[in-house]
């Protein structure tokens, strides 16, 4: 999604140098690019990132009783092949 908002941002910067209108598109194309990279790398109050160097693996958090946070490994399609 991180991809596709940049994407789209480059989209309406390109088409905002025609018409002043895409300028208000980007902006808010780089907003929700802002918001999923901060979704990314933060979970609630808690700092946990997409990726575990140590593991290789895409973990996958989980609230337990709403306090506890409880990560969850998922082995990727690579791994499972490799």
């Amino acid at each position: 999604m991180a991809m596709y908002t940049l994407n789209l941002l480059e989209i309406a910067l390109e088409l905002a140098q025609e018409e002043a209108c895409y300028e208000d598109v980007a902006s808010k194309f780089w907003e929700h690019f802002i918001y999923i990279a901060q979704a990314m790398s933060h979970r609630g109050d808690v700092h946990i990132g997409l990726w575990n160097e140590e593991d290789v693996l895409v973990p996958q958090s989980s609230k337990a009783s709403g306090i506890t946070v409880a990560v969850l490994e998922s082995a990727t399609i690579f791994q499972l092949l490799g």
